[in-house]
Parts: structure tokens; C-alpha cells; sequence
């Protein structure tokens, strides 16, 4: 019963870029989820499963989102884009602690934007930074055949002109494209998860009044299955 419903779960990731599915509040079942999606990876320093709560900037970890914009909104991002291969999977749900913030999602092949990269967009060359060991790489990643996208501003710098003219474009098209094809995913149903493709879905989350914040989110990162 299990393999059917991861199945049918992976399905509705394949086709819609996410999937929710609904488990107890526990963190542990949150794990157990993820375990059936694939490998579960996370950063040396932190757990496999990590707890988000809204920050202000002198409160949070150095290098960190959150220490960036506080409570303000993140912007559309890959999770883990400084990896040199990010995480296919992020898995995100919610414990006992109900909230009217919601993540945000987007779609990048839905709303045409992949398609769009994929023809002005090969030549930029990117530095990723804010990691032990810089390196450059493309917008693009590819494994098995797959072909994913990777984007966070505030890792990724432009190393050619190419890179520079489409981050410019890139930056723009995220703002009008999110107008029409973001998708408000809220978090006010306990042991409510939702499963994303981070190879396809970019995700935000909006400013955090002082009376949200707190807010309690749960996340695993997870690799693909490769047969």
C-alpha cells in the first residue's frame, strides 16, 4: 500500500512539478515520507529533517536566507543551488502549528519559462559562491537523461555577458510570471506535506507579519532513486 501511494505521489510530482499528501503532524512520519521518495541528503552540519521558523536578520545563521530578509519575502529559488547537484525533491510539511503564510510555487515549465531558458539562456556561464569549494556551471543541470533547472540569486553571480543579459531577464520574468502562475500553497492543515520538484519548481515565501511568526515548517532535502 505504501509503494502504491508513493507511486501514485511521484506521479503527481512528475506531471504537476508537486504533490501534497497528508500525514500525522509527527516529524518522524515527515522522515518516513521522504525515505520512500528516495535518499534523504542533507549539509554535514544539519539534521536530515530541519525546522524553519521565521527570523529577523540578527537572529539568524550567517549565510543564510533568512539572514538576508528577516521577515521580509525570499524570492524564488532552487534549494541547495550551491550544490553542484542539487537535491531533486524537497519535502516540506507542517507539525501542530497552523499558518495563513503560505509557500509559494512556480512552475517554471507550466508557465513557459523553462522553454525560454532552454533557448536564450545556454551560453551564461555562473559562479556559484557562499561554499567551501566556488565553482562554475550553467543554469542547467542534467542527470540520467534529465535535464533540471537551477536559480538562487544570492549564490549564483554571472561569469559572461550571456549570464549577465539573462539574470537581468531572468530577474524580470520571475516578477510578471509569478503574477499569473504562482500557486499559494497554505499550511493550515495539520501533518499536511507538500512534495516539489526542485529541479522544475522554483519557492518562495511572502513577508511574515510579526503576529505569524510562529510559524513551524519541517523540511527534508531528497535525492532521486536511480535505477
Amino acid at each position: 500500500m505504501r509503494k502504491m501511494r508513493t507511486s501514485m505521489l511521484l506521479e503527481k510530482v512528475q506531471t504537476y512539478g508537486w504533490a501534497n499528501i497528508q500525514v500525522s503532524p509527527d516529524p518522524v512520519d515527515i522522515l518516513n515520507l521522504s525515505r520512500s521518495l528516495g535518499t534523504i541528503v542533507h549539509q554535514p552540519s544539519r539534521p536530515e529533517i530541519s525546522t524553519l521558523k521565521p527570523l529577523e536578520k540578527n537572529s539568524a545563521q550567517a549565510n543564510t536566507t533568512s539572514a538576508l530578509y528577516g521577515l521580509g519575502k525570499f524570492p524564488f529559488h532552487t534549494d541547495l543551488a550551491h550544490w553542484p547537484l542539487p537535491p531533486r525533491y524537497v519535502v516540506m510539511g507542517n507539525g501542530n502549528t497552523l499558518s495563513n503564510i503560505p509557500t509559494l510555487l512556480l512552475d517554471t515549465r507550466s508557465s513557459g519559462l523553462f522553454e525560454h531558458l532552454c533557448k536564450n539562456a545556454k551560453l551564461g556561464v555562473w559562479n556559484i559562491k557562499k561554499t567551501l569549494r566556488p565553482f562554475a556551471c550553467s543554469l542547467f543541470l542534467t542527470q540520467s537523461n534529465k535535464i533540471g533547472l537551477r536559480w538562487d540569486s544570492n549564490v549564483m553571480s554571472p561569469l559572461n555577458i550571456a549570464a549577465r543579459q539573462i539574470g537581468t531577464e531572468l530577474s524580470q520574468l520571475l516578477e510578471s510570471e509569478s503574477r499569473t502562475h504562482e500557486i499559494s500553497h497554505k499550511w493550515n492543515v495539520p501533518g499536511l506535506c507538500v512534495v516539489i520538484d526542485n529541479w522544475r519548481v522554483l519557492h518562495s515565501r511572502p513577508s511574515i507579519p510579526l503576529n505569524e511568526a510562529s510559524r513551524v515548517l519541517y523540511r527534508v532535502f531528497v535525492s532521486e532513486k536511480t535505477s
